[in-house]
């Protein structure tokens, strides 16, 4: 036995799992959305769409759609192309949503760099101060 309780959602009871079947032809637009990101058939206003949406999402549900999001990019690989040569405004509001996604990632990477360059600096002049003690030329 099936039931419709949403439009384009319908139960399937009696499987030995539980089973629900999604007519995304029958949802509107706004929740077909979700489902269509996960496919290589994105377009722009998809895109701007989902990032427009995930503003107003709760943290744990941000999360989620930001693994939509990335989904989407990575499904559509060549309209994300497009998008970062063709709409600069576009492509920043994907750079800001890519930031703020990783920000503490980037944040440690930045530490990480900065405390290497401060280690290949005190090493080059360990390096330089050896060099003078054996009487090499620098």
């Amino acid at each position: 036995m099936c039931t419709e309780y949403a439009p384009g959602y319908i139960n399937v009871e009696g499987a030995i799992f539980k089973t629900q079947i999604l007519i995304t032809g029958r949802m509107s637009p706004g929740e077909n959305i979700w489902l269509k990101s996960l496919t290589d058939s994105g377009t722009k206003n998809d895109l701007n769409y989902i990032i427009s949406r995930t503003t107003e999402l709760n943290q744990k549900y941000r999360d989620e759609a930001d693994n939509v999001i990335d989904l989407f990019a990575s499904a559509n690989s060549e309209l994300m192309q497009i998008i970062n040569k063709e709409e600069k405004a576009m492509g920043k509001a994907i750079d800001k949503w890519y930031a703020e996604r990783h920000k503490e990632e980037i944040e440690e990477k930045d530490k990480l760099i900065a405390e290497l360059i401060k280690k290949n600096k005190q090493i080059a002049e360990e390096n330089a101060s050896l060099k003078k003690q054996l009487g090499i030329s620098v």
